[in-house]
């Protein structure tokens, strides 16, 4: 095992007698190998140079990042990073560069300004759960919930080709849910909602105010009646290491529910050499690399529209061309296909047929469409996963690979990267 004095010596600051401190930064490792058995952490490491609690420590990544046993807390071993465009790595130490950290100053705000409610917080997995949701006296679900999001980076050279964050398996929305408040976080009339968490011997212990309830005007509703557009906002904002997610479930007054998830925060960063690029990543200030990366969530929703036996279907609108009992010469006619989907798995958006999914009871119909009665399935076209399927990435967090998934239920079925994620 190498040993990390050499490694601590590239930090030493000698011309400076400002007090400096390291902060660890842990990550579930993740593999390389099917052969990995062990849950370890890699944890990638960054220099501090002031007493500050809301220092910015992602400005001064540190080269190198040791790797430990979850369960024993054994150094297994250290890994040096690579600082150039490359996976080269430095030969030896280099004396250190100095630069200022990219700080938030408390002279620009003051200190009054900053949040210190922030801290971390343990509940359950998913945050929020919506259960039984009706509408008008009318059941739609049994069960709606963020059921997973994922951010594997896209740099290829080792170790950052493990980074590969799972923010519900791994941390939790609601293990790192803040402490609500009026102002930032909700405004008008509010309902607070405490949590739950337990200790590591069992005992539970309350969360005050872990979501909040209010009603927002979304604007004009419909102008034929003049009436305005009323939601009901149900949020929670979880801590997660350096982003903060700001998810909530909207339910409006036609009777459709949204779902958003916001991010504010700062980026995950890591060391690079001065007046060097990567395609990899931003240089976002001196020696301070942001990797390119994705977030791909998963919603999961239990339907219950009218009762059970619930199903769905996707539907085409498609041009009709040469069909010899229309009698259209001008070429005009197109129409809307139904699919069933009788198979579990993932399907495709198709954006050149306008193509949209929705939950049906076969068994009550429409009185006035005479059809199946449905809930319609708002899908945003986006960016699937773009490393290969043959990746650990790909195979750790496969929902990510397909925008719509229809499956089979099951009780114990309730995260799209399983129990576990590694």
């Amino acid at each position: 095992m190498p040993s990390p004095l050499p490694l601590y010596k590239v930090w030493h600051i000698e011309s400076d007698n400002r007090r400096a401190s390291v902060v660890n930064d842990p990550w579930l490792y993740g593999t390389d190998s099917p052969d990995v058995t062990r849950c370890l952490y890699q944890c990638y490491m960054y220099a501090v140079l002031n007493d500050d609690p809301e220092a910015n420590h992602y400005s001064l990544p540190m080269a190198f990042a040791p790797i430990f046993d979850a369960h024993t807390a054994e150094l297994v071993e250290i890994e040096r990073l690579p600082r150039g465009a490359g996976a080269e790595l430095d030969q030896e130490t280099v004396p250190w560069d100095a630069v200022e950290p990219v700080e938030y100053g408390e002279r620009l705000l003051g200190k009054p300004y900053f949040r210190q409610d922030l801290k971390p917080l343990h509940t359950v997995r998913e945050g929020p759960v919506l259960h039984n949701v009706f509408y008008d006296g009318r059941l739609l679900f049994h069960r709606v919930s963020m059921s997973e999001m994922t951010a594997p980076y896209g740099d290829p050279r080792a170790p950052y080709r493990r980074k590969q964050a799972f923010d519900l398996g791994d941390t939790g929305f609601g293990l790192t849910s803040n402490t609500l408040a009026l102002g930032c976080d909700c405004l008008g009339q509010i309902a607070y909602f405490d949590g739950i968490r337990t200790t590591g011997t069992g005992e539970p212990v309350e969360m005050k105010n872990v979501i909040c309830m209010h009603e927002v005007d979304e604007g004009i509703g419909w102008k034929h009646t003049n009436m305005r557009n009323r939601t009901l906002v149900i949020q929670c904002t979880a801590t997660v290491m350096n982003y903060e997610y700001i998810l909530a479930f909207v339910l409006d007054q036609a009777a459709n529910l949204h779902v958003e998830v916001k991010a504010t925060g700062i980026m995950s960063t890591m060391p690079i050499a001065r007046h060097t690029s990567s395609p990899w990543g931003t240089v976002v200030a001196p020696g301070v690399l942001a990797v390119n990366h994705q977030h791909l969530l998963n919603l999961r929703i239990d339907p219950a529209l009218d009762g059970t036996g619930n199903t769905v279907v996707y539907n085409d609108v498609l041009p009709v061309r040469d069909d010899p009992t229309l009698d259209d010469p001008q070429g005009c006619a197109f129409r809307r296909t139904t699919t069933a989907i009788s198979q579990p798995g993932g399907y495709e958006l198709n954006l050149a047929a306008s193509r949209t999914y929705r939950i049906i009871n076969p068994n009550r119909t429409n009185a006035i469409s005479g059809e199946p009665v449905g809930y319609r399935l708002h899908a945003s076209p986006s960016q699937m996963l773009i490393m290969g399927p043959e990746t650990f990435n790909s195979r750790r967090g496969r929902f990510t690979t397909k925008p719509i998934w229809d499956t089979d239920y099951r009780d114990e079925e309730l995260y799209a990267a399983g129990e576990f994620t590694n």
